[in-house]
């Protein structure tokens, strides 16, 4: 359930996104001050999950499984020498369209549930 977490999957593509945007700018201290409040919330939040025992969290299979694609994506083309420029457009545009599909997803069991 811990790693299912809706929360924390949301964070872990919000510090692989950034560290891609770091990678690639000139002046990295926008999306690294990103990645430091992305994991003082991924910490944050597995304190409060570990201490306080939640008998529920929402949970997601899709976001779940496509975080560990995307923070295997992210692996790999960051310890390239010299990743094409498509890679970039891929780290950016792939989480928003995670994003999208994962809102439209809660949308629609949403409205299943009324």
């Amino acid at each position: 359930m811990f790693y299912q977490s809706n929360f924390l999957n949301l964070c872990v593509i919000g510090i692989c996104a950034s560290l891609q945007l770091a990678l690639f700018y000139n002046n990295p201290i926008l999306p690294l001050a990103c990645v430091g409040i992305f994991g003082v919330a991924f910490a944050t939040y597995s304190l409060w999950f570990w201490f306080s025992k939640p008998a529920m969290i929402a949970t997601d299979k899709f976001l779940s499984d496509i975080s560990g694609l995307y923070l295997l994506y992210c692996l790999i083309t960051s310890v390239l020498d010299s990743p094409a420029p498509w890679s970039f457009y891929i780290s950016v545009t792939a989480p928003i369209a995670i994003l999208l599909i994962f809102l439209l997803r809660l949308d629609r069991r949403q409205r299943s549930a009324e």
